[in-house]
């Protein structure tokens, strides 16, 4: 059809030229909204799952950034394994960022630290901190990210074999709905306010500019 001869498609493939001022507002963009995505894992897994304070949360979080920067780095510039036809990375403007898919193991894993008293409470039933419970995620953590690495050299036709669409969309699925309803009850990893006491007496607590009830 002549009318869509000279067509353009809206967007900018892999190696065009990107107008400078749209660059910097696009990227300006993309780092604000990504600060969310960066924050919120670290900041649920301390308060929300191994009910760290405030020292260790900022650590996790200053360690989200700066390996979020390192990884995003490696992504982005496609490093090639010498002596090999691998690489480390795709090439592509992609963030790589600190997962979600950790957080229901995290809960659940740490729920059963603290009903079987591996995890330490107080007196009152408090939840307290359990660096324990933490080094044994990441020890986890260790040893499964070789398996991810040793897929990671799968061809990808093989790869949808064993992982088709169903499988990995239902998943995807499956932990959304478990953070919606975490979320409600948690509040993005902090403490539930409603009917609280003591520090938790208000929403979202008595230290607030201005809680309410």
């Amino acid at each position: 059809n002549r009318k869509y001869k000279d067509y353009q498609a809206p967007f900018y493939g892999l190696n065009d030229e990107v107008p400078i001022l749209l660059t910097v507002i696009l990227g300006l963009q993309h780092a604000l909204t990504m600060i969310g995505s960066i924050v919120s894992p670290p900041l649920a897994i301390a308060g929300g799952a191994f009910n760290f304070d405030a020292t260790i949360t900022q650590y996790l979080v200053s360690a989200a950034f700066i390996t979020t920067g390192l990884a995003t780095f490696l992504q982005v510039t496609r490093v090639h394994l010498k002596g090999t036809p691998y690489y480390i990375g795709t090439g592509l403007l992609s963030v790589v960022g600190p997962t979600f898919d950790i957080l229901p193991i995290a809960f659940n894993y740490t729920n059963i630290r603290y009903a079987n008293g591996t995890c330490p409470t107080a007196a009152d039933g408090t939840k307290l901190p359990c660096p324990d419970a933490w080094g044994a995620i990441l020890g986890s953590m260790m040893c499964c990210v070789w398996i991810q690495i040793c897929m990671s050299m799968v061809p990808p036709k093989t790869l949808n074999k064993i992982f088709p669409k169903t499988i990995t969309g239902s998943l995807l699925l499956l932990v959304g709905v478990y953070l919606i309803s975490n979320g409600m009850q948690n509040w993005g990893g902090s403490s539930n306010c409603n009917g609280g006491t003591d520090f938790y007496a208000l929403c979202p607590n008595i230290d607030a500019p201005k809680p309410l009830p």
